[in-house]
């Protein structure tokens, strides 16, 4: 996969970066030569350009990348610009940021094919965390389904995997449980550890510490997390 990433403020620079590590074909454009500089060594190519510039881009064949990621998102217009002109060279998936619901209707409008809104999505995280109690962390995933990371509610203490059957009775997973434990060392001090069951199995046991990762609609994961449709 090829990736273009424009704009390299901090969300820009993260995602450059983080793609890249992860053995992605990574191109980085800014029109601050400074930004450039921090980034080179960190993706396989960074580029000083001004991205409204259509020769410029044709020269660095943006369109034959499979996604072209636009992180500008204090500059409106500049955003619009190179999502149009991304559009009219022909490529394939234009991912645009916005910092308003407003924005995202007028990237949309004029070709981004997938708008994301940081400081909505990072609202939302916060405000799900605090709503629930036992959610301790919360990330979206798609529209309606998350990745969560909960205490194990009261009700459910002490029941297995098999009694609670999840995905038959809410159609979520429980993909990890993360237990607290204590360990004697040889020298017989007590050391507490983590240990993680990425693979939790039907005899699995819920405990009072323990944190489980669930993955599924929101709305499901809340009603198992409150014991709603639990039998007694």
């Amino acid at each position: 996969m090829r990736v273009t990433v424009i704009g390299l403020g901090q969300f820009g620079r993260k995602v450059a970066t983080t793609l890249f590590s992860k053995g992605i074909e990574v191109m980085a454009l800014d029109r601050d030569p400074k930004m450039i500089e921090a980034v080179k060594d960190h993706v396989t190519q960074a580029v000083n350009v001004d991205v409204t510039d259509l020769d410029a881009l044709k020269a660095l064949k943006i369109e034959t990348c499979d996604v072209v990621i636009i992180a500008i998102g204090d500059n409106l217009e500049m955003s619009i610009l190179a999502t149009v002109t991304l559009k009219n060279l022909g490529v394939p998936m234009i991912i645009s940021r916005a910092t308003s619901d407003i924005q995202a209707q007028i990237l949309y409008s004029v070709g981004a094919r997938r708008v994301i809104n940081i400081e909505a999505a990072m609202g939302e995280n916060i405000a799900n965390s605090l709503a629930a109690n036992d959610i301790l962390e919360h990330i979206q995933l798609a529209t309606g389904h998350s990745l969560v990371e909960a205490r194990v509610p009261a009700a459910l203490v002490g029941k297995t995997l098999l009694e609670l059957d999840v995905r038959r009775n809410f159609s979520i997973n429980i993909v990890v449980i993360q237990r607290r434990v204590k360990v004697t060392l040889e020298d017989g001090t007590v050391e507490e550890k983590v240990v993680v069951d990425d693979l939790p199995g039907p005899d699995s046991i819920l405990e009072e510490t323990d944190t489980i990762f669930i993955v599924g609609q929101n709305e499901r994961i809340q009603r198992f997390l409150e014991g709603k449709g639990l039998s007694a």
